[in-house]
């Protein structure tokens, strides 16, 4: 975006040239902080470019539509995090590992950027339904994933039984949002201690690996 004033550029935040990677970096900075603050509906492609730099053909190249960054959004973030659901239950027994993820993924669940995401999406999914199809398959989908991996290698190692891990992480993963994390979510509670975090993810891991064992036995 060429930053030199002139009729065009009346009101417009001048920008740094930037490699094409850290343009992307920006925008998706940008339209995270938008996304938040002011929700889908009301951001707009405009708004981000502003902030971002870049025009709306840079935007469009690489994003498609404003949909399409929210979907990058979406992944990046979900990407970021579930790395290290990965390393976090990467131990050599199911129950000490899934108690690790299951604590890591509740405070993720918990951040106030995540909660933010989560009241959005209900809010403007009716009338969006591909918003609410993206935040599904691009970030619980994704989480999910990632957890179902660690499941999977821990059957092939024997010291699992074989289900579906895919079935299997996305129960676990909802049943880690109740209670706590409902409270939190309707703004019933307002902070959520280490220690309680730390109690429901313990909870929801043994209620997950004593109820497989029972299947086994």
């Amino acid at each position: 975006m060429n930053s030199a004033a002139g009729p065009g550029n009346a009101g417009r935040r001048r920008h740094p040239r930037h490699a094409p990677e850290a343009r992307e970096r920006l925008i998706l900075a940008a339209a995270n902080r938008l996304f938040l603050q002011q929700g889908y509906e009301s951001t707009s492609i405009n708004d981000v470019i502003r902030i971002a730099g870049g025009s709306k053909a840079t935007l469009a190249g690489r994003f498609g539509n404003k949909a399409g960054l929210f979907a990058a959004v979406i992944r990046r973030y979900a990407d970021g995090f579930a790395a290290e659901l990965r390393r976090a239950a990467a131990t050599h027994e199911p129950r000490a590992g899934l108690r690790a993820a299951g604590e890591m993924l509740l405070r993720f669940y918990l951040e106030p950027a995540s909660l933010q995401a989560y009241r959005g999406v209900i809010a403007a999914g009716p009338r969006h339904p591909e918003l609410a199809r993206i935040f599904y398959e691009q970030g619980h989908l994704q989480v999910v994933s990632a957890l179902a991996g660690a499941l999977r290698d821990w059957q092939r190692r024997g010291l699992l039984v074989r289900s579906d891990p895919v079935r299997i992480a996305d129960r676990f993963a909802h049943l880690l949002r109740h209670g706590l994390y409902e409270q939190r979510l309707i703004g019933y509670r307002r902070t959520a201690p280490a220690a309680a975090i730390r109690r429901q993810a313990r909870a929801a891991a043994d209620t997950l690996l004593d109820g497989l064992r029972r299947r086994r036995a």
